[in-house]
């Protein structure tokens, strides 16, 4: 009679419930790791021609900063500019000009 009875079923199923919150609760407390991977091989280095990838909205955005480093270098008080700082400006703005060009 009591292994069959419905109620004691729903008592024992509501036990293993309980135990497996129980065990959730604990492990939520737990910290998460979450790993991946990623490989990527490549027979030849990658080579781009920026040159014949000149689009008119790239030719425009490049103006526009050599513009703006125009406009930088002009507003700078010459006493901030060490040698060193004029030096690599000029290697900035001469890679930036020959884009835009």
């Amino acid at each position: 009679v009591l292994s069959n009875h419905e109620g004691l079923h729903a008592q024992e199923y509501a036990i293993k419930r309980a135990s497996k919150m129980k065990l959730a609760a604990k492990l939520s407390f737990l910290p998460q790791i979450d790993l991946s991977a990623f490989y990527v091989y490549l027979s030849n280095p990658i080579k781009m021609d920026f040159a014949s990838q000149k689009q008119p909205g790239v030719q425009k955005a490049t103006n526009q900063i050599h513009q703006g480093l125009q406009n930088i270098q002009q507003n700078i008080p010459p006493q901030v500019l060490t040698p060193q700082i004029q030096a690599g400006m000029q290697g900035v703005m001469q890679g930036f000009g020959a884009l835009s060009s």
